[in-house]
């Protein structure tokens, strides 16, 4: 796939509320001048492709490489201009450019007054870039008003926040190591040597920056998780939820970090069943998300986005709200997040089951039959695609059709070298049930339902939901047809 050219991405990026400013800056009316002619085509388009935008435009390509240049400078001066109260920390670059024009303009003392200001937020936000260069410029006011005794004090508070900075850029590089050593496979041992390092072995309430902390409760939930020490994670969980509590600056400080995290955290409640706490950590992201986060690129929106779809999906199926399920599983597939190929097989596995749950058997049956073709992804779930099949079937009273689809299950669990009682014991009962006369149908879903009191179909009830099929096919007056 080509790469999208940059300004292709950039349009593509803005939001409503940029967009809009952007049209509101140029006085657009969908007027004929060349640049926003590009501009509401690029809306629409993958790809820059040169010669077909200038035929579209009527217009020679260096004419076209002249609007597209023009084009990017007024877009990115509007991005730069647009002013969102929400949006802390471009508030924090304007009133940094405030102080440095009062400085330049010989007015010291107001531009002392800005620029302490500055410091004090860009503190709180761990902006540590804003934070430096305020300094230098605290510094030059600071002489300029020969107040030489208030340089050393304030030299004092840089280096606390260097060596706060320095900590935090340590704790990321361990970070971005150990998520390298967990992707490359069989490191456990590094792992646990890796929590021996000293900046690990001390206790995150010792670290001087929410951004370090943050990146110490990351490297231990990764280890912990991959070498399977639960009781370690789930104090490392309990411990990352009372930071949390305790930091709601981590929103602002560290958004992506802040996602990610509170998105594994929901991974662990629903890990454990805790699905009430995880919905409500996933619809507290939910409001969080609507306002700017700082760094969060559109591509890490969409990848949250999607994550968190996915989680409402899982929690409302395991909550018995089909009906729900089914939406959010639908707005998941339909993220704009390029998926890999292991988490499209997730997606369509989720949506299927309450499809299936719901009456809708035949997208449900739609959704599994593409998951049969990838034979090699999620190796632990293909035993289950095919009995889901068939609950399909039966409920679309393809009878024949089920019985057929039994016989061919039970010769490919033959062929993979399947041996499962479960299984057996399933496509047994199916296979009475799809093969029996109308009024003896009835009879072979009470059996299969004692299979599953008895708890010889553990597994399958707890991957498909079985228990649930059979109760409320049992309900149904037109079983029996």
């Amino acid at each position: 796939m080509p790469k999208k050219d940059h300004l292709v991405r950039l349009i593509q990026s803005l939001d409503a509320a940029e967009r809009k400013n952007f049209l509101s800056s140029v006085g657009d009316s969908r007027s004929e001048r060349q640049y926003l002619r590009l501009f509401h085509i690029l809306e629409g388009e993958e790809n820059y492709d040169a010669k077909t935008l200038a035929k579209k435009l009527n217009v020679q390509p260096k004419q076209l490489a002249d609007d597209k240049y023009y084009l990017n400078k007024i877009l990115l001066k509007s991005l730069r201009s647009f002013d969102d109260p929400e949006w802390k920390h471009t508030r924090l670059l304007k009133d940094l450019q405030d102080a440095k024009i009062l400085a330049d303009h010989g007015m010291h003392d107001d531009a002392l007054v800005a620029v302490d200001k500055v410091i004090k937020e860009a503190i709180y936000l761990e902006h540590y870039g804003f934070v430096l260069y305020a300094y230098s410029l605290k510094r030059v006011c600071l002489w300029a008003l020969l107040r030489y005794d208030e340089v050393n004090a304030m030299e004092t508070e840089r280096r606390k926040v260097v060596a706060a900075y320095e900590e935090a850029s340590d704790l990321w590089e361990l970070s971005s190591v150990n998520y390298s050593m967990m992707n490359a496979g069989d490191k456990d041992a590094e792992l646990k040597d890796m929590l021996k390092h000293p900046m690990l072995k001390k206790k995150a309430e010792g670290l001087k920056s929410i951004q370090a902390k943050a990146h110490w409760y990351d490297i231990h939930k990764r280890t912990y998780a991959q070498i399977n020490d639960l009781q370690n994670l789930q104090k490392t969980e309990d411990g990352f939820r009372e930071f949390l509590t305790l930091n709601p600056a981590m929103r602002d400080v560290h958004a992506s970090g802040y996602i990610s995290m509170r998105i594994n955290s929901a991974v662990q409640d629903c890990m454990q069943a805790n699905y009430d706490r995880a919905l409500s950590m996933l619809v507290q992201l939910e409001l969080d998300m609507r306002t700017p986060l700082r760094y969060l690129d559109q591509s890490s929106t969409l990848r949250a986005q999607y994550h968190m779809s996915h989680l409402r999906c899982y929690i409302a199926r395991k909550t018995g709200n089909y009906e729900e399920a089914c939406l959010w599983g639908e707005r998941t597939y339909r993220t704009e997040y390029e998926m890999p190929a292991q988490e499209r097989f997730d997606v369509l596995w989720e949506w299927a089951i309450p499809l299936i749950h719901s009456g809708r058997s035949k997208e449900g049956y739609e959704k599994l039959d593409e998951l049969v073709a990838t034979k090699d992804i999620r190796i632990d779930l293909q035993p289950y695609i095919r009995p889901l099949m068939v609950l399909a079937q039966i409920d679309m009273r393809h009878y024949d059709v089920a019985v057929y689809q039994i016989k061919a299950s039970k010769l490919w669990a033959k062929r993979k070298k399947i041996i499962s009682a479960e299984l057996d014991l399933f496509f047994s009962h199916a296979y009475a049930i799809a093969n029996a006369p109308a009024l003896s149908r009835k009879d072979g879903l009470v059996r299969l339902r004692q299979s599953i009191h008895d708890g010889k179909l553990r597994d399958l009830d707890a991957q498909i939901d079985l228990g649930y099929w059979v109760d409320t096919r049992l309900k149904d007056k037109k079983i029996n047809s």
